[in-house]
């Protein structure tokens, strides 16, 4: 939310600022808000559709990275 408030150029929505960092190099990860922890997502084409919206992550969790099982919306 932050980035989408001081960077304007990286679109005006979750989605939107998502697919602009992809596109820049990042990759998708799982952002846990009541713990403040990122994981990495080993399944980079699952989570493709789901950039920016919040979801629900099955898998194997190994340190801060998750072998993706499924991902289903949450919202």
């Amino acid at each position: 939310e932050q980035m989408i408030q001081d960077m304007k150029s990286m679109g005006r929505d979750k989605a939107t600022c998502a697919a602009k960092c992809i596109q820049l190099g990042a990759k998708y990860v799982l952002y846990d808000s009541s713990k403040g922890v990122v994981y990495k997502l080993d399944d980079q084409d699952k989570a493709e559709k789901f950039a920016g919206r919040k979801v629900r992550v099955s898998g194997t969790l190994e340190k801060k990275a998750i072998k993706v099982a499924s991902i289903e919306a949450a919202d």
